[in-house]
């Protein structure tokens, strides 16, 4: 009886998840009222509270929602050769977009954008998109190891230039623009980026004197690589029981994204922590740095 008690539970967070989406879509972060959310799963306010502690961790939730839709589509490619695999990525995301809902993410994503600061969800959409532009850039990463792509590319920047398309393709989705933008504009910019890779279409993308706050920046004697890293893999890295992870992430001195439904450190998280700052002390610590 307990196992049906707790599949109930999460079935119903998953309705309340869904419901906050669909009154995202249709009145925006700040209309998103609890009420209005409640009413939308069909429980009561009191109810909602029962199975989300208020109304800012249901946006989170939502949030994670709406990511792990972007993941799915930049996971879904399985090609070896590198180039393809990117090309595949460009393809899915494209597909899904196009044939999104209301509640799909590219809708979505511009209203947890436009959020107002007080709703707090802007740090956590930043920690996200360099979880994803990491995820992109250790494709690259992987194939210049594998000596499949030349040395002088520059990963990161790749990785955000097809953020770049990707976000210009969600202002364009939610606009009405579908038309001319997967037709013409579209495909241009994807040749563009692949020829980069391939040394074909578009000029190679050299490596670049990376900015203080890059997403290799500061590098830490004995830190494995990687962009983002596991519950396990912090806790080794860290000297910690993964429970001692799992409480500093519940109690806000660790950053952690989801990515496709699984909790992720992001490096420059991993980073803060091993200085002993906050996640905002080290980015202050960088952007002096980068004035120096």
């Amino acid at each position: 009886m307990g196992v049906s008690v707790r599949m109930n539970t999460e079935a119903r967070k998953q309705e309340i998840v869904r419901a906050a989406l669909e009154t995202i879509a249709e009145h925006g972060i700040e209309g998103a009222t609890v009420s209005r959310i409640a009413k939308g799963a069909g429980i009561t306010s009191a109810a909602l509270y029962s199975h989300f502690e208020n109304r800012q961790a249901i946006l989170f939730a939502a949030l994670d929602v709406v990511y792990d839709q972007v993941f799915d589509s930049f996971q879904a490619s399985t090609s070896d050769d590198p180039v393809e695999r990117i090309r595949q990525i460009f393809e899915k995301h494209a597909d899904k977009v196009r044939d999104q809902d209301p509640t799909s993410h590219a809708h979505l994503f511009l209203e947890f954008v436009a959020s107002a600061p007080e709703e707090g969800l802007r740090d956590a959409i930043r920690e996200k998109e360099f979880a994803t532009a990491s995820y992109l850039a250790s494709i690259v990463e992987e194939a210049q190891q594998r000596e499949r792509l030349p040395q002088d590319i520059d990963p990161e920047l790749v990785a955000w230039l097809i953020a770049g398309w990707a976000w210009t393709g969600d202002v364009a989705s939610s606009m009405g623009f579908n038309g001319i933008w997967y037709e013409r504009v579209s495909p241009r910019l994807i040749e563009f980026i692949l020829g980069s890779l391939a040394g074909g279409a578009g000029e190679r993308v050299p490596v670049a004197q990376a900015p203080a706050h890059s997403l290799r920046e500061a590098t830490v004697d004995g830190l494995p690589e990687g962009a983002v890293f596991t519950l396990e893999e912090t806790a080794a890295i860290l000297k910690v029981a993964e429970g001692a992870v799992e409480q500093m992430i519940a109690e806000k001195q660790l950053k952690s994204v989801r990515i496709a439904g699984a909790v992720r450190i992001p490096r420059r998280a991993l980073f803060a922590c091993l200085r002993g700052m906050t996640a905002e002390e080290f980015d202050a610590f960088l952007e002096t740095r980068t004035r120096a």
